[in-house]
């Protein structure tokens, strides 16, 4: 077998005279296998010694030459297949509700190690019993996952703890509404968004804490080469900042949130990748403005000679950076990242004032009942009659100089033809969008 610890074992059938040193083999770590000799010139048929580790860049590089451990094997995470069969391992000694969908589960578990499965089931297990239940059911995985979410929001913020003792304040309606609209703003245009990653759950306001959340599901076939299109990254705009737009339409600019902040940073993040590192700006061309920086170590901190000594390609740690340019350049390119935030809004406001009683529906089901799951939430959508984008490129898109909404094919005031977008000032990319025209909602 394989310890998911930094020790050896051994494998399979092994001749008599061996068992006795197979048996001190076990007990050895990583660390003192240099002192049996692996030096690839002594005759060791019939012996196999397997290592196990989860930091590869601790082991020595004594250890990993020819003649001692020469092949190194990649565990990946599992896949969605592997996580629900993972799941049903851990649950086998666990009273668990046989309508469990485990397979629509584990797809929502992107990213889990077995560890992570293992934790997950007994998170369950202890959210069902606070809640009276004598089963896990489907609900108290998906709680689970939200509750393992709050506590690093927690970490982060400083927030108090989910599952703490003691009576919490109570969130004024004001910022549970401003939470609600959102987070349903950012779902909606999830949902409306070609080929975008499916909805599992949203709630507001867990454990009593000032934030909601919304669980994707991510496809992991489509990301399975790591590399995205321009119509998933003006995409992933769109739906990062719908939330802020959903606020600005609902609420009123005056009573705008900080909710934001982190969506608007991956929004922003995205768009200046498109035009740094991809070539995507509409000005500043195909041209690559990053550059690879070496990381300043702690311990070399001061000590010129330390940082100029060689190193391994593999074990030098690098950052990613805006690499030097003139200041006129460096507006062009804001100005190209500007452009392409501003086409990813102004389509998230149009999206919402198209489907303005689907939001407002998806509101008032958020604040009723604080948790919708992935199939509730389309289900009210689509009862509301929900209009979905026909593509996600942000083309067309923008805004006029007196501050309107700048669609494709919207009708000019002069008479004139409709607008497509054709003058570039959306910066987007791809077929134009088109659609139906605006009609609710203030601000809309």
């Amino acid at each position: 077998g394989i310890s998911g610890w930094t020790h050896t074992w051994l494998l399979l059938a092994l001749p008599r005279p061996l068992l006795s040193a197979c048996l001190l083999l076990l007990l050895l770590p990583l660390s003192c296998l240099a002192d049996l000799q692996m030096d690839g010139f002594e005759d060791n048929r019939g012996l196999v010694v397997l290592g196990a580790t989860n930091r590869p860049g601790a082991i020595d590089a004594a250890l990993i030459r020819p003649g001692r451990f020469d092949r190194i094997i990649y565990m990946p995470l599992p896949d969605a297949k592997g996580r629900a069969e993972i799941l049903q391992v851990h649950a086998r000694n666990k009273s668990v509700d046989p309508t469990i969908n485990w397979q629509e589960v584990a797809r929502a578990m992107s990213g889990f190690t077995g560890a992570d499965c293992m934790g997950l089931m007994a998170r369950a297990a202890r959210m069902a019993a606070r809640q009276g239940r004598e089963a896990i059911s489907e609900e108290d995985i998906y709680a689970a996952m939200e509750n393992k979410a709050m506590e690093a929001f927690q970490e982060l913020s400083g927030a108090p703890q989910p599952g703490y003792s003691g009576l919490p304040d109570p969130i004024p309606d004001s910022l549970r509404k401003s939470i609600a609209v959102y987070e349903a703003g950012k779902a909606l245009l999830a949902y409306v968004t070609p080929e975008y990653d499916e909805i599992a759950r949203v709630s507001i306001c867990p454990y009593n804490m000032i934030t909601g959340y919304t669980l994707f599901v991510e496809d992991e076939a489509a990301r399975a080469n790591a590399l995205l299109s321009r119509g998933d990254m003006e995409a992933v705009m769109v739906v990062h900042l719908a939330g802020r737009a959903a606020e600005k339409m609902v609420m009123g600019e005056a009573e705008m949130t900080g909710l934001c902040a982190p969506d608007l940073f991956h929004a922003n993040m995205v768009a200046r990748e498109m035009v740094l590192s991809a070539g995507m700006g509409r000005k500043i061309g195909p041209m690559d403005l990053m550059s690879l920086h070496p990381k300043a170590s702690e311990d070399s901190a001061g000590d010129l000679l330390r940082t100029l000594e060689p190193k391994d390609a593999a074990e030098e740690e690098f950052y990613y950076h805006t690499s030097d340019m003139p200041t006129e350049m460096a507006r062009v390119a804001l100005s190209d990242v500007l452009e392409l935030l501003e086409a990813a809004e102004a389509k998230a406001a149009y999206g919402l004032a198209i489907n303005w009683q689907p939001l407002q529906a998806l509101v008032t089901a958020l604040l009723e009942r604080g948790v919708l799951q992935g199939k509730e939430v389309a289900h009210i959508l689509e009862s509301n009659g929900v209009i979905h984008f026909p593509d996600p490129y942000t083309v067309g898109f923008g805004w006029e100089d007196d501050g309107s909404l700048l669609y494709p094919f919207k009708p000019r005031p002069d008479g004139g033809g409709p607008s497509s977008g054709d003058d570039g000032s959306s910066g987007g990319g791809g077929s134009g969008s088109g659609g139906p025209e605006p009609s609710g909602g203030s601000g809309g």
